[in-house]
Parts: structure tokens; C-alpha cells; sequence
């Protein structure tokens, strides 16, 4: 199996890259019924090149850590059409960038080394957002079984036949749901299935949708539960393109991370 970043090039391997139309598709599903208005959703950041993050506070967003990496110094992010001023970057003290050593070894150790570091950053606005509601942490560990709601505008395609080559990774935002299968450590994860075992709107976030948001519906308010990371393939490293049915994702559980975030933004000069 092959395993590639929701983002950039290189954050975990060969094929991830920036920017797109935002989230993979079924294939017997009009794409109109995916696509979603930016007031759907204005919590979601979009990073200078690609990726995203999510507004967690007046003055705070999170977002994965290779997704800012490739970007440093990050001066500035989008929030609702409107540049905001980013004052620092802290990324999660157990984070570390692959490295071409470790990207050469192939994608066993990549995985191995994946499973194991904290791949998340939380970025300080200068001035506070007016206007936006911040979303809610979703804190509790029962994640596995409830269904997600994730959103992106990063490279879109079907699950037949995977991401549009070419497909821009700055591009229509869109939304889709799919079900958390396992929910362990870092990870929340699930699957682009078909046919009877897919919902109505199944998808799955695409290049240039790290730091994505994905949600779970808590008393009837989403909460942010993950945060689009990387996809293993299902059809194995000679697979040209991803996206594709069967393919699994693994997303920065929240819930995991919650005790470090509180511990940031509650630091000297948060608000």
C-alpha cells in the first residue's frame, strides 16, 4: 500500500501536493450535491498556498504540522475572504518533518514514523476574529462508529477512478460524511467505500486538504473532532492516482490532543 499526504509534496511522501477542488466523490453521485457555500463553513482556514486549519479560539487556529512546515515563516492565513496577521507558529513538541532518508526507506517506515509523531500546530492570530464563531473541541474518545463531516478545497475526483490529475489544490469547496472505523492514539480513521456499504454522500479529503476540518455532531452542534492528515492506498505505490474506493485515511484525532491545546492557548497572552 502507498501512502501519501492530504497536502504538499513532500510532507509525508512523493505525491502529496497543494491545493484543489476539494474533496473525492462517488462516482453515481452529482458533484452539485457536494458542493457547499463558504458560509457552510466559516470557521475553516485556508493556508497561504494549500491546506487548511480551523479557527478554535478568538485568536487561534489549528491546523497539522507539515501543513505550516513547507509555508515557514507564515505570516498570514484566510479566514472568511479576509487575510489575517498569524503573530507565531507553535508547533506540538512531538513533532517531527520527514526526512528524505526516512522517505527513501519506503512506506512501511514511513508509516511506522507517521504513527508516532504529533503532527499538529497551533498558529496565534494578532488581532482576535470578529465575527466568526469559533468551533468546539469534540473531547470525548467514542469517536469510532459515529459518522464524520469533513470539508476541503483541495483536489476532488470520484472514488472510481480517483483524483482528476490535475486537479487544482486550491479550488471549490466542498463537504462530504463518511464513518470512523478505529479510533486509536493519534488517529481517527476511515474508508472511501462503495456501493451498499457507502452513505448518500461518502468522500473522502483529497491533496491539499491537510489540516482539513473533520467534524462529529454532538447534541446537535459539529464539533471538531480531526484534522485531515495522510491516505493509504489501497492499490499500492503503482496507483496514479488516489482517491480511489478502498483507500484508508488517517486523520489527527483531536480528542488525543485536547490536553495540549488547552495548555497553549491558555499560556501567557492567549485569548
Amino acid at each position: 500500500m502507498f501512502i501519501r499526504g492530504a497536502a504538499i509534496v513532500a510532507p509525508w511522501l512523493l505525491l502529496a501536493s497543494p491545493a484543489a477542488d476539494g474533496v473525492v466523490i462517488r462516482h453515481d453521485v452529482p458533484d452539485a450535491q457536494y458542493r457547499a457555500p463558504q458560509a457552510a463553513f466559516p470557521a475553516l482556514v485556508d493556508l497561504p498556498g494549500e491546506g487548511h486549519g480551523v479557527l478554535i479560539g478568538p485568536s487561534w487556529v489549528v491546523t497539522a504540522g507539515h501543513a505550516v512546515q513547507w509555508q515557514m515563516p507564515l505570516h498570514e492565513v484566510f479566514i472568511d475572504g479576509s487575510a489575517r496577521k498569524v503573530e507565531r507558529v507553535v508547533f506540538h513538541p512531538g513533532y517531527r518533518p520527514l526526512t528524505a532518508a526516512m522517505r527513501k526507506a519506503g512506506s512501511t517506515a514511513v508509516l511506522a514514523f507517521i504513527e508516532q509523531t504529533d503532527d499538529i500546530a497551533l498558529l496565534q492570530l494578532a488581532e482576535p476574529v470578529q465575527g466568526v464563531a469559533p468551533l468546539v473541541l469534540y473531547r470525548a474518545t467514542d469517536e469510532a462508529g459515529k459518522i464524520v463531516q469533513i470539508a476541503g478545497k483541495g483536489a476532488t475526483g470520484n472514488g472510481l477512478t480517483g483524483e482528476t490529475r490535475g486537479s487544482p489544490r486550491r479550488g471549490e469547496l466542498r463537504h462530504a460524511f463518511n464513518r470512523i472505523t478505529d479510533a486509536h492514539g493519534r488517529w481517527l480513521v476511515y474508508r472511501m467505500d462503495q456501493g451498499g456499504d457507502a452513505l448518500p454522500l461518502e468522500g473522502a479529503l483529497g491533496h491539499g486538504d491537510s489540516g482539513s476540518l473533520v467534524l462529529i455532531e454532538q447534541e446537535g452542534t459539529w464539533k471538531l473532532a480531526g484534522l485531515a492528515n495522510h491516505t493509504l492506498y489501497a492499490a499500492g505505490p503503482a496507483s496514479t492516482a488516489g482517491g480511489k474506493y478502498g483507500d484508508t485515511e488517517y486523520q489527527i484525532r483531536v480528542s488525543y490532543f485536547a490536553d495540549w491545546i488547552d495548555s497553549v492557548m491558555g499560556g501567557p497572552g492567549a485569548n
